[in-house]
Order: C-alpha cells, then structure tokens, then sequence
C-alpha cells in the first residue's frame, strides 16, 4: 500500500474527520515537495493562506494552488510576512492565476 494512503488510513481510524486530514496532507505534501526543511511556522502559514484563498474565491484546487504557494515561497517570490497579510484575490493576481 502506498505510504501517503496508509498514513490517512491510520488517521481515520484514530480521528474520523478525515476531510480536514486530507486537506492538510495535500498541502504539506505541497510544503515538502517545495520547501527544504520546512519549519513549523512554514507549514502553519502556507496552510492558512492556502485555507483563506480556498474560502474566498470558487472553484480553487488546493493542490494547485498548495503547489503555486510553496513553489512562489520556495523562488523567494512571496515572503511568509506577505503572505500573512495579504487578501486571497491579491495573491492570485500577484502569481498570476488563471
């Protein structure tokens, strides 16, 4: 069995919501494939950008945009600062999403 399923296997069984577990995944999965030893804070910030741009605009794919974010933090294009305070729209348009 592939490790990333097995892990959210074992997650259901001990927490049963398993839609925001698999949210999380995604988006660390995200996190790891972009970003070298990502800290704590990185996860945390990438994650709740990832969550309020997902909440603001329609139709979002969280992989997608989980990917573009960390990718954009990895190029240094986007600062965790920025990406703290600045609005789910703004963001698109800054990474030029479309």
């Amino acid at each position: 069995m592939k490790y990333t399923l097995r892990i959210y296997k074992e997650l259901q069984n001990q927490y049963g919501n398993t839609w925001d577990i698999a949210s999380d995944m995604i988006i660390y999965n995200s996190v790891d494939a972009f970003v070298d030893d990502a800290t704590d804070e990185e996860y945390s910030v990438i994650a709740t950008t990832c969550y309020r741009v997902e909440r603001a605009v329609a139709g979002v794919d969280l992989m997608r945009l989980a990917d573009r974010i960390a990718e954009e933090y990895r190029l240094k294009n986007i600062t965790l600062d920025y990406l703290k305070e600045v609005s789910p729209h703004k963001l698109l348009d800054k990474m030029l999403w479309r």
